[in-house]
């Protein structure tokens, strides 16, 4: 795994905050550019339908919905997609 570095012994444990935090960022980081890429395809070098925005639009907020139940409980959803 990439930046996984090793601990000594000397060193204090990480605590589950500190985890989350260094876990979570480069996630988001992630997240945030794949959607930007998406919203790439608007340029005029692509056809789409005005179902096919509706389609994006939808499955992006259904999957931000599904990350905010989750945070709201300890149920697993997930979000699949594609365009017809």
């Amino acid at each position: 795994m990439a930046n996984r570095k090793k601990r000594n012994s000397s060193e204090p444990a990480e605590d589950k905050h500190d985890k989350f935090k260094r876990v979570v960022t480069p996630r988001i980081k992630k997240a945030l550019k794949a959607i930007s890429l998406i919203g790439n395809q608007a340029g005029s070098a692509y056809e789409y339908t005005p179902d096919d925005v509706a389609n994006i639009i939808t499955a992006l907020r259904l999957a931000v919905d599904a990350v905010e139940k989750r945070y709201a409980s300890t149920g697993k959803q997930e979000v699949d997609f594609a365009l017809d």
